[in-house]
C-alpha cells in the first residue's frame, strides 16, 4: 500500500486531506517494486491555471506513473486531464482544498511533461512519481480518501 499525504497551508487555514492507493502487485514479490525518479510543480497562469508535471527522468516503457494534483479552493474546479491519465480518487475538503490521484501506465511516446488545465482559476501543485514492478494490466486494487481539520492526519483503512 503506497500512502500520499499532501497539506496545503493557507494564513488563516490549516487544512490536510489524505489519499490511500493500493497497488496491485499480483504475484509480484513487494520487493520487486521499485519507486524511481519523482518531478513536482506548481502552477503558475493567472487566468487559466495550467499545471505542467514534467515526465520523471527514469520513466522507461511499461513503468507505471503516480500523479498527484492538490488545488486550492476545494471542490468547483474543473479539470482537463491530460491524454492517457486515469483518475484514482478525488478527495474534497469542503470548499478547502481538493487532491486528484491519476495513474499511467508509460508507453514508447511519453511527452517530456503533461499539462493539467484547472478552472477557474486556482493554485495548484502536483508531483508525478514513477514505480516498475507493478501489475500494468490492473495497477490500482482500492483506494480511500478522508478529510479533516487537525494537527494529525487519519488516514482510512483498506483492505
Amino acid at each position: 500500500m503506497y500512502n500520499i499525504f499532501s497539506k496545503f497551508a493557507y494564513p488563516h487555514i490549516l487544512t490536510f486531506a489524505t489519499v490511500l492507493v493500493g497497488l496491485s502487485i499480483g504475484s509480484i514479490v513487494l520487493a520487486e517494486i521499485v519507486s524511481g525518479s519523482f518531478t513536482t510543480n506548481t502552477s503558475t497562469n493567472i487566468t487559466i491555471t495550467n499545471l505542467v508535471l514534467s515526465k520523471p527522468s527514469s520513466v522507461a516503457v511499461g513503468d507505471f506513473m503516480l500523479a498527484n494534483v492538490s488545488l486550492g479552493g476545494g471542490g468547483s474546479e474543473d479539470i482537463a486531464v491530460p491524454t492517457g491519465w486515469t483518475q484514482i480518487r478525488r478527495t474534497d475538503n469542503a470548499e478547502n482544498v481538493s487532491i486528484v490521484s491519476y495513474w499511467k501506465i508509460a508507453s514508447d511516446a511519453e511527452p517530456a511533461s503533461y499539462t493539467w488545465t484547472i478552472t477557474p482559476q486556482t493554485r495548484a501543485v502536483g508531483g508525478i512519481t514513477s514505480y516498475t514492478g507493478i501489475d500494468a494490466e490492473n495497477p490500482i486494487d482500492v483506494s480511500s480518501g478522508n478529510t479533516g481539520r487537525s494537527k494529525v492526519a487519519v488516514a482510512l483503512s483498506i483492505t
